[in-house]
């Protein structure tokens, strides 16, 4: 940022009149910002005292100090010409400094309201360049934003700046595809997936979202939509969801259980704080997933059925509706970024839901909350240490799309995934990376991980789980080859510190995992 090369307004000096005149109290006029108290404390060394003119422009000066050393830069005070002096009272004219038009320059696709309206918003007059400067700061950690820089230009009316802003547009859109083993041996574990995204559709930063998941005989579709609604960054969200899954792990594969779910969401979400370090933000969302299971037995048509204890109605299907609400931390450092998430999820009878009528079931009406934990630290310029956590609690039985699942890549490695489905659990992952090789011309490194995994799960009726006990461990190792931030394959091993019988052998039940990702 630049400032103008006149920060403050001079005016000429007041009419001659006497050599010295006695100064009993000054009169300070046009400040907005500092109390009576603030203002008489800086100008108490030339009250009840002989002035000269000079003496008068050092006490103007010493109201524009203020103002300057506090970030008002282009603020200015000065003793009015032309006053009559009665009664040894003299005025200081303060001209709080403002932004008069804000100039964006550079844009290709990107409204420039998007950009202008979060400047003004968020710079209130009188202008105070910290933050303006913070304000640019922010807009730079803008995923739309390449960069940006600013001048302030100074106009002919004394205060008045006009800024001109100079922003590069970041690339809005990304294409990523993906293939792993990470999806439940139920389904499949070899899983591909296929996410697209533009993040400035219509050109005022609304974001669009389609991913396409496959494993097996099972596919995902997920649609994304988010708008931003005020220049304090509102935003709207909406997201639909339609899944198809179909069970191929013998023996119950056998019978070829299915579901079909369609899910949607409707939310807003609102920064409370925002500063180039931190960020807090609140949000509420009203959702609702329909589903229903079916059983299609070779030479057999599909047949609705609800499978017992599993909350759906006898043929299989139940509609859940949920109100959120979201409290999200973010603390980001050049050597570290934490975040803390908290989120209330409430059950209702809201828009039709409904499930199983036998009262021993799971309900559509709960309360849970889970928590969050990210913690990224730089020990050193070559280790990484990575920290991760979840908790869930519920206040009663739940249906298995709300439960907490422990097993696979995400959680606990080296069980398959979804080992684990309760009401309740806790989940605690530490992982430390380090480079090992690299390739600077090719921007490549391979970074060796080591890692331990730990969950604990326990349901609300202390119903018993399907493993022996309420925990699972695991330690391990992987390797992850990154070629510019758009080539990733990442290959894990991890060793069950707790045994717990598998039903299968795939490499995901042996402890490997692996996921390629390539960016577009």
């Amino acid at each position: 940022l630049r400032p103008p090369q006149d920060s403050a307004p001079f005016d000429p000096p007041p009419d001659a009149g006497p050599a010295q005149i006695v100064v009993n109290q000054f009169r300070v006029v046009g400040s907005t910002v500092f109390s009576d108290a603030e203002l008489a404390a800086v100008l108490a060394p030339f009250v009840d005292r002989p002035l000269s003119f000079g003496e008068l422009l050092a006490a103007s000066r010493q109201v524009t100090e203020l103002y300057v050393s506090n970030g008002y830069v282009t603020t200015g005070a000065f003793i009015p010409a032309g006053q009559v002096i009665d009664g040894g009272v003299v005025t200081i004219q303060v001209v709080e400094g403002r932004l008069a038009e804000i100039d964006i320059d550079g844009l290709q696709r990107l409204n420039p309201d998007y950009v202008r309206s979060r400047i003004a918003t968020a710079t209130p007059q009188p202008l105070n360049i910290q933050t303006l400067l913070e304000t640019l700061q922010i807009l730079q950690l803008n995923p739309l934003i390449e960069s940006l820089s600013a001048e302030l230009v100074a106009t002919p009316n004394p205060g008045e700046n006009n800024l001109l802003v100079t922003v590069t547009e970041a690339d809005s859109f990304d294409l990523q595809f993906q293939l792993s083993n990470r999806e439940s041996p139920l389904l499949s574990t070899f899983q591909q997936r296929v996410d697209i995204r533009e993040g400035n559709l219509t050109g005022n930063g609304d974001a669009l979202t389609v991913t396409y998941q496959h494993a097996g005989q099972s596919n995902t579709l997920q649609l994304g939509y988010s708008l931003p609604i005020s220049p304090s960054n509102t935003t709207f969200e909406g997201t639909y969801s339609y899944v198809d899954s179909q069970v191929v792990e013998p023996p119950l594969g056998l019978i070829n259980p299915q579901s079909e779910a369609h899910t949607w969401q409707l939310g807003v979400r609102h920064p409370i704080l925002e500063t180039p370090q931190d960020k807090i933000t609140l949000g509420l969302a009203l959702e609702q997933r329909r589903s229903q299971t079916f059983l299609q037995p070779p030479g057999l048509s599909r047949i609705p059925f609800g499978f017992p204890g599993s909350g759906t109605s006898s043929d299989g299907f139940i509609k859940l509706t949920t109100l959120s609400f979201t409290q999200e931390w973010q603390q980001q450092t050049p050597d570290s970024l934490l975040f803390l998430g908290s989120e209330f999820r409430l059950g209702t009878g809201l828009l039709g839901a409904s499930g199983s009528d036998d009262a021993r079931d799971p309900g559509v009406e709960y309360l849970t909350w889970q928590g969050q934990l990210l913690w990224l630290q730089r020990l050193n310029p070559n280790w990484l240490l990575i920290a991760r956590s979840a908790l869930q609690v519920s206040d009663r039985p739940l249906v298995s799309a709300e439960q907490f699942s422990l097993g696979g890549a995400g959680s606990v490695r080296g069980y398959r995934a979804d080992r684990v489905l309760a009401d309740n659990g806790w989940l605690l992952s530490l992982e430390l990376q380090t480079p090992i090789l690299d390739w600077p011309e090719q921007s490549s490194t391979v970074t060796l991980a080591t890692f331990l995994d730990y969950g604990l799960a326990w349901n609300q009726d202390g119903q018993a789980l399907n493993i022996e006990g309420r925990d699972l461990a695991a330690i391990g190792a992987g390797l992850i080859w990154d070629v510019d931030n758009r080539f990733n394959v990442r290959l894990d091993w991890a060793l069950p510190i707790i045994n717990v019988q598998n039903s299968g052998s795939t490499l995901q039940e042996s402890g490997f995992t692996f996921s390629i990702t390539g960016n577009l």
